[in-house]
């Protein structure tokens, strides 16, 4: 059982600002750049007016779900473990991106940007569960990935 602070304010802080500068408008150009197939932009889906255009809203929300735990994922292995070995570091990951995630999303609002409520961590953990089985081509899969094309893209990070 964890007493305390389990993590460091740098790092929720830079989750907060990871997922406000991806949720306004940054993840939409670098997007634009580097196309993920089957994953519409946010113009596509407004200038859609038939009726899958749900369904293409469904599939960018679920997307952008998995940028966003792929931000976290990277950040909470690479920040708040990298002192240990890369496989506990992992393993430590595994066991709390849920809560880090939970955490981290409090700290948006410190970056001038309001979440949308659609954006909470009990969604995100059930899309995440749900794209296990949904292979490498599930929305939020190809989300996870892209986060780290985004950190590098816009920011100039490079993680493993």
């Amino acid at each position: 059982m964890m007493f305390g602070k389990s993590f460091e304010s740098t790092s929720l802080d830079t989750l907060g600002k990871g997922i406000a500068d991806y949720l306004d408008r940054a993840g939409e150009t670098v997007l634009a750049f580097n196309s993920v197939e089957g994953i519409p932009s946010v113009s596509e889906i407004e200038d859609d007016n038939s009726s899958y255009k749900q369904v293409r809203a469904t599939t960018r929300f679920i997307f952008d779900c998995g940028v966003i735990w792929g931000m976290a994922y990277l950040f909470l292995r690479d920040e708040e473990y990298k002192s240990l070995s890369e496989s506990e570091a992992v393993k430590q990951t595994e066991k709390n991106i849920d809560k880090f995630i939970k955490e981290g999303m409090k700290y948006v609002s410190n970056h001038d940007y309001k979440l949308p409520k659609l954006y909470n961590q009990k969604t995100i953990i059930n899309y995440e569960i749900d794209a296990r089985v949904g292979g490498v081509d599930s929305p939020f899969n190809k989300g996870v990935t892209f986060a780290g094309i985004f950190l590098k893209e816009f920011y100039g990070i490079s993680m493993q």
